[in-house]
């Protein structure tokens, strides 16, 4: 995959099978949120598997 950049919308569908969006609603504390929720999810389930372990 080659990955091209450009302000213009046309020269960007050229060959695209499918267009994708993102929109972060929220700014950098939504951004925080999105990083964080997982992570903690992440040490939540260690610790418990670590307990489970005992």
């Amino acid at each position: 995959m080659v990955v091209h950049l450009t302000t213009h919308l046309e020269e960007a569908l050229i060959g695209a099978d499918f267009v994708t969006t993102q929109i972060r609603v929220g700014q950098l504390a939504a951004r925080i949120q999105d990083e964080k929720i997982p992570y903690d999810t992440v040490c939540s389930v260690r610790k418990l598997r670590a307990r489970a372990d005992l």
